[in-house]
Parts: C-alpha cells; structure tokens; sequence
C-alpha cells in the first residue's frame, strides 16, 4: 500500500513532468502551502503529513488529472537529490555539503541514479551549453582515480565553485578550465586548491 509519503512524492514527480512546476518551491506556491511543509512531508515527517495537506495535494492532483497521467506513463524508480543553496560559480560545495543538513535543503528529482547533489548554474561562461539559471545533478569522484579530460566538471575549490571543461596541462598538479563562451579566456587552478571534483551527470533547463 502506497505511503502518504509516497503519494506526495508521486503527485509532485507528476507535477514536475507535465511541466506544472519546476522545483519544490513552485510546487509548494500551487498547493499553496509553505515549501518547509512540503519538504517535510516529502521527507516523511508526520507533522506535515497532516489530513489538510494531504485533501490540498489530492484536490491538485484531481484538478490536473495526475492520477490519469500515471497510467499512460511509466513511472522511473523515483531519486531525490538535495539542491544545494549555493551556485556553479561563488560560494563552495564542500561548506554547504558539510553544514547544511539534508531537511534544510531543497530537493528535486533526478531522472538519472548516482547523482550526489544538484546546484544551479549562474554567469554565463558556459551558454549556451550551460544557461545560467539551470541546474546540474552532479556526482562526486576521486580524481586520482580517473578523470575525463575534456568533459564538464564542476569543481570546488578554494575560491568557490566553478563549471567548467577540464584538461591537463604539462604540470600534472595544475589543470586548465575552460568555458564554452569564447569571451570567456581559460584560466588554470592548482590541484592542491579543489576540496571536491564533481562529474556533470544531467543538465536540468527549463525549455
């Protein structure tokens, strides 16, 4: 039997999918309810779960035929991933990873499975491949492990957090950055100088 967790959680998969909402936060202002209520019903904490909530969801889910939506579309295994307060650009992962507490983080869903955490992207270094205002699903690596030279990674260092193409250089303790805008000129950061080495797995953009 589906939990009423669940059941909040599956509305808000819905919403997301038929492009009602995009995030906690929007979903929150249709139900009209505050997005700290929502998480925590999302999280399943009893509190929030309460009988008026639950008739709000169920009277949206009624108004936008979300429960007709279901049986057309295949539901993926459902992946929460917290949306750190931070951006690809100033502030550090490693800060909000350490003290931020999951219940005080947003969360949005990820259509891909690995993903550690997502942040929004601002400046538009890396438009038009990156738009500012999007968001990543990124996972964490052990860079002495293997890295993708070339691909997009977004990387925490001792300035903040940047997205940027990687590559070697012929120090192998320094690295190249690159952005896909070419007003932007590369840069290049000293591996002892990045807390955290993040893979790209997804871009999330409004069309």
């Amino acid at each position: 039997m589906e939990t009423q967790k669940e059941y909040v959680n599956r509305i808000y998969w819905l919403a997301t999918l038929k492009g009602l909402c995009r995030n906690q936060k929007e979903f929150a202002d249709l139900l009209s309810v505050d997005r700290s209520t929502l998480n925590g019903a999302m999280n399943g904490r009893e509190q929030n779960l309460t009988g008026r909530f639950i008739k709000k969801v169920q009277d949206f889910a009624d108004e936008h035929n979300l429960e007709i939506a279901e049986e057309v579309t295949e539901q993926p295994q459902e992946v929460l991933v917290p949306l750190l307060p931070t951006s690809a650009r100033a502030g550090t992962l490693a800060d909000f990873a350490q003290t931020v507490n999951d219940y005080e983080c947003e969360r949005i869903i990820s259509p891909v499975k690995g993903a550690d955490y997502a942040v929004q992207v601002t400046g538009d270094s890396m438009a038009p491949e990156y738009e500012p205002g999007c968001q990543v699903l990124i996972k964490k690596i052990f860079e002495d492990q293997f890295v993708e030279w070339g691909k997009t990674y977004v990387l925490d260092t001792m300035n903040g957090s940047v997205i940027k193409k990687i590559f070697p250089t012929e120090d192998p303790a320094v690295i190249e950055c690159r952005s896909v805008n070419p007003q932007y000129p590369p840069f290049r950061v000293k591996c002892e100088h990045i807390h955290g080495w993040y893979r790209v797995l997804m871009i999330l953009a409004l069309k």
